[in-house]
């Protein structure tokens, strides 16, 4: 009986039942958001679900406000609460923040506020900004303008390598203006105003399938095609894998000169697309960055005479690729002691003193265990040099001296030390190095960056390595580098996974060089 009185009551009133509904879909799209937003999937900004609950407000609003006279100084201050919030949201939200979650209620939420307040009179009122011309001529070309002004961005971005400055901004933004205003006018208007849409109910109906029908055909065409060229570059991938030429990868480059291809194939491996997932990869040996206690790791012979440990941050880590099969040709056993964002120094980085990391601590039990443990023979370690340091005053540039410390201790118990110079970074402006190279596929020349910018100066592995005088240092600069430049591409490998980690494909191309630099070092010992 309940059940029949509500829709019967429904009939009668239906906002209550649309409140209902509108709250539901709200509710759960907006956790489905929260959930999938913050579990760092890229998809969350593009896909329906996130998104419905942002209607759902507004729906809500509908269905649930009723329009009033009275209150027009409450409602006034509402109204510029909204606008505050959603002018707030433009300076607040950038392209870091994760978006669409609870960063979305900002601008959502002042939305939602204009909108009760309604047309308001008073002091506080809006009404006069609400009806002045550019108001209403930037609401009536609006949608044309948020389908323009995207493109432009990306276009400029790719024609120009980098983020638009504040002259390229602006001149973006009265293009989009422009063009928006055009579409509107010569585009938008005529289709709205064409009369045979209007003589029929269903010619709108199939006006819309008909755009539907041919959007869908031109978005399957190029995407079959798509498709197609991926499966071919993939099994091309696939062969030169399967039988690397001699100057694969890092072999294909010298001081004075690269090839971005080999004479077998102009396929590139790991596909662009697909780089993420050749990143550095040491399971759950890669320590969090809030652990106390760094992961002890063993690879390789366990009953091995000789025994060296990778230490240091996520750059240590995607050395592992290449110094694993060192470890394994040659009978060595191998340990890993590695905390993502954590070098391994005595000093602390300014990140560790603004309480965003947990390093120093970590990094003294992991000293206390390679010094006491008797068991290593070796030390090979490096960092990420792009980073800044909370200055000892030691007379020298902040973090040496504590890189030092460590690697004299080191030397002290017997045990060899070979830092290894930081990877060259890609370039950073216009997004990232796979990005361009994904765009520029058959020339990626141009996604390169000189060596002077690529080698940033920050590297104080030679300054610490003055001041401990048994470490070995180990630099393979050269094997990222010509004399001029630093390639994205190089022997038919894309050296760079992400905006600074070296791929897994790249790396193993560099285990002869590698090899060759450490038995280098350590002479007769090993």
């Amino acid at each position: 009986m309940a059940p029949a009185a509500a829709m019967r009551h429904a009939r009668r009133s239906p906002a209550p039942l649309a409140v209902v509904l509108f709250a539901l879909v709200t509710i759960a799209s907006l956790a489905f958001s929260l959930w999938f937003t913050y579990s760092g999937n890229p998809a969350a900004y593009f896909i329906t679900p996130t998104r419905i609950w942002e209607l759902g407000l507004g729906g809500l609003l509908a269905a649930g406000l009723s329009y009033t006279e009275r209150w027009q100084n409450l409602r006034s201050l509402l109204a510029l609460a909204g606008l505050a919030m959603i002018a707030a949201s433009a300076f607040l939200l950038d392209g870091a923040s994760p978006f669409p979650g609870a960063a979305a209620l900002l601008p959502v939420l002042g939305t939602m506020a204009v909108i009760a307040a309604g047309r308001t009179a008073g002091t506080f009122s809006l009404h006069r900004l609400v009806d002045s011309r550019p108001v209403q001529w930037t609401g009536n070309i609006s949608y044309s303008l948020y389908l323009w002004h995207w493109p432009l961005i990306v276009f400029y971005k790719t024609v120009a390598g980098k983020e638009p400055g504040p002259v390229p901004s602006l001149l973006l933004l009265a293009a989009s203006f422009g063009l928006a205003a055009l579409s509107f006018y010569f585009v938008e208007t005529p289709v709205r105003k064409f009369g045979w849409l209007h003589t029929r109910a269903w010619r709108p109906l199939a006006a819309g399938a008909a755009a539907t029908a041919l959007v869908g055909t031109l978005a399957f065409v190029p995407g079959n095609q798509q498709e197609r060229i991926m499966a071919e570059r993939a099994a091309q991938g696939e062969a030169l894998l399967a039988a690397p030429p001699e100057d694969f990868g890092a072999g294909a480059i010298t001081r004075t000169a690269d090839h971005t291809f080999t004479a077998a194939s102009r396929v590139i491996v790991p596909d662009p697309g697909l780089a993420a997932e050749d990143n550095f990869d040491v399971g759950d040996c890669a320590t969090p960055v809030d652990s106390p206690q760094t992961r002890e790791c063993v690879f390789g012979d366990e009953d091995a005479d000789f025994t060296v440990a990778l230490v240091g941050d996520s750059h240590a880590a995607h050395w592992f690729a290449a110094l694993e099969p060192i470890a394994k040709e040659r009978g060595w056993r191998l340990l890993t002691f590695l905390k993502n964002s954590c070098p391994f120094s005595a000093e602390p980085r300014l990140a560790e003193r603004d309480g965003n990391l947990l390093c120093t601590g970590p990094n003294d039990r992991t000293l206390e265990r390679l010094v006491s443990g008797g068991d290593v023979d070796a030390v090979v370690t490096s960092y990420y040099a792009n980073v800044n340091w909370v200055d000892s005053k030691t007379g020298h540039r902040p973090g040496a001296a504590g890189f030092a410390e460590y690697w004299n201790a080191l030397a002290e118990a017997g045990i060899e030390v070979y830092p290894l110079v930081d990877t060259p970074l890609p370039r950073r402006e216009g997004g990232l190095a796979r990005d361009c190279v994904a765009l520029h596929y058959e020339d990626p020349q141009e996604c390169g960056q000189p060596r002077k910018d690529a080698l940033t100066g920050k590297d104080l592995t030679r300054e610490a390595a003055e001041l401990a005088p048994e470490a070995r240092v180990l630099d393979l600069t050269d094997a990222f580098c010509t004399d001029k430049a630093c390639p994205a591409v190089v022997g038919n490998v894309l050296v760079y996974a992400d905006q600074n980690h070296v791929t897994r494909t790249y790396m193993r191309t560099l285990v002869p060089g590698l090899e060759r630099e450490l038995l280098e070092a350590m002479g007769d010992r090993r």
